[in-house]
């Protein structure tokens, strides 16, 4: 801090003519060096002051972020729920996700099928996984799933978009067929 003391002392000293190391004997300063020297004070002169407000006075503005508790109200967010009614196991398997087949790679509402096992579908979507498990009932009645195999083989060579099976309706289009792109 010594030093730094000594260097701006120095610089001062030689730099506002006050330096006794000149062969000058007083700094001659011309009308626009003076002129300079009037613009910066007109314009600091123009440079509002700052209040200096405590942050003891703060809270009593009412404006302190910190001091209260602002609740915030979310709507019930209603989590859509898929019924897997039925898994074919293949070279390419598919399910049947709310009447719909569906391979890998295709989209179920806002999610993308990731995975399609023995008895679970995977979802992905929205930074969620979801896990489709197929019905236990339904498991342990193999012969449902052979009928539904059947009835959707049937209306499928018949050339039906949609047929009806134990009172539900299903679509037999695959989504690779849609026409909508």
């Amino acid at each position: 801090m010594g030093v730094m003391g000594l260097l701006v002392a120095f610089a001062l000293f030689y730099y506002t003519g006050f330096n006794p190391f000149s062969k000058t004997e007083g700094p001659q300063e011309s009308a626009e060096e003076e002129n300079t020297v009037m613009k910066i004070m007109a314009i600091r002169k123009t440079i509002p002051k700052i209040p200096s407000v405590s942050l003891a006075s703060g809270p009593a503005w009412e404006r302190d972020l910190f001091s209260t508790i602002l609740e915030v109200q979310t709507e019930d967010v209603q989590e859509e729920k898929y019924i897997l009614t039925g898994i074919e196991s293949s070279n390419s398997p598919s399910a049947i996700i709310d009447g719909e087949p569906v391979r890998i790679g295709y989209k179920v509402g806002e999610y993308e099928v990731i995975d399609i096992s023995r008895n679970q579908v995977v979802l992905y979507g929205n930074q969620t996984r979801f896990v489709l498990v197929l019905n236990q009932e339904l498991e342990s009645e193999p012969l449902y799933k052979g009928e539904f195999d059947k009835a959707f083989k049937e209306a499928r060579l018949n050339g039906l978009e949609s047929f009806r099976f134990q009172g539900r309706i299903y679509h037999t289009r695959l989504k690779s067929e849609s026409d909508e792109f």
